[in-house]
């Protein structure tokens, strides 16, 4: 849930050198529907910021093959177009758009590759994501009513959407509960497109599963030399100092939602210093020099 940088490359010369570095009967077949494959690259710009809204074409199964074909098998052009187009869409820090958790490895296609063959390699229909997005994003997530965010085109709000509430139970266990907050800033249909993306992608278990183990370590960084309890002013200053290295990451990302939960939890004070081990004192220094003294003195010399 971030906006990237919409792609900018001339797909239309794209499609051209891609379909030229193939041979025989594909790059005959792929010839004859380069004009058709342009319409729908002009039909889908048309349709823009809803892709989605593109209808479907039916293809031949020679022509559905050839088609994807550019997609799945490699040549020199393909490869150069989707190394440019990581490229100019890689965002800082590199995680993957639809969960921003991971690290993208794969090529998401927006409309689905196996319905819309003819955009297999069209810039804006391909979405950098991880492997687990990718697999969990379903061929039915365009369909109205859309289940995910389209990190090119939709408006992403400034403001941020995705919260985190941190609270400590009786038995002094931490929750961390991630959800959409219902910003009445925000036009509802955004609001229901965040929550559809939300709960498609299941990031809520993702997020509490990930979102335990950086507090964890958090809070193994900040103890490690204390035997003293923190004041409530000094633990929020390591809650600000994580935030302040956060500060390029996306409005939207789960680590900060996490420590901004962190932040405004009044029980978490108690439960850091409940972490705070009590270190006895350390023992007094042995003099080596006066050891290693008696250590050499003859035996016998003692006065009687």
């Amino acid at each position: 849930m971030r906006r990237d940088t919409s792609p900018t490359s001339n797909v239309f010369a794209d499609f051209t050198k891609i379909r030229n570095a193939k041979n025989g009967k594909r790059r005959k077949i792929l010839r004859k529907l380069e004009s058709r494959v342009f319409e729908r690259y002009s039909l889908f710009w048309l349709n823009l910021p809803t892709p989605e809204r593109v209808p479907a074409k039916h293809w031949s199964d020679v022509c559905h093959e050839a088609l994807l074909h550019c997609y799945t098998s490699c040549t020199a052009p393909s490869t150069a177009a989707l190394n440019e187009l990581e490229r100019a869409t890689r965002p800082d820090p590199y995680r993957c758009p639809y969960c921003l958790m991971r690290q993208p490895k794969t090529w998401d296609h927006f409309l689905a590759k196996e319905d819309f063959p003819e955009y297999s390699t069209l810039a804006p229909n391909l979405v950098r994501a991880c492997d687990p997005c990718n697999r969990k994003k379903q061929r039915n997530f365009t369909n109205a009513p859309r289940r995910v965010v389209n990190p090119y085109f939709d408006p992403i709000p400034d403001q941020p959407l995705l919260w985190c509430d941190a609270s400590v139970d009786a038995q002094g266990q931490l929750s961390l509960l991630y959800y959409i907050f219902r910003d009445p800033n925000v036009p509802p249909p955004v609001l229901d497109l965040f929550e559809r993306h939300f709960e498609g992608f299941e990031l809520l278990a993702d997020m509490t599963i990930e979102g335990a183990t950086i507090v964890d370590t958090f809070i193994q960084e900040i103890v490690l030399l204390r035997n003293t309890p923190f004041p409530a002013e000094e633990l929020d200053y390591e809650i600000s100092r994580k935030l302040n290295g956060l500060v390029n990451y996306p409005t939207n990302s789960w680590e900060v939602a996490t420590f901004e939960g962190l932040r405004e939890c009044a029980s978490f004070l108690n439960y850091v210093n409940a972490r705070v081990a009590p270190r006895a004192d350390r023992p007094p220094r042995i003099n080596r020099a006066a050891l290693k003294a008696a250590l050499r003195k003859p035996l016998g010399d003692e006065p009687v």
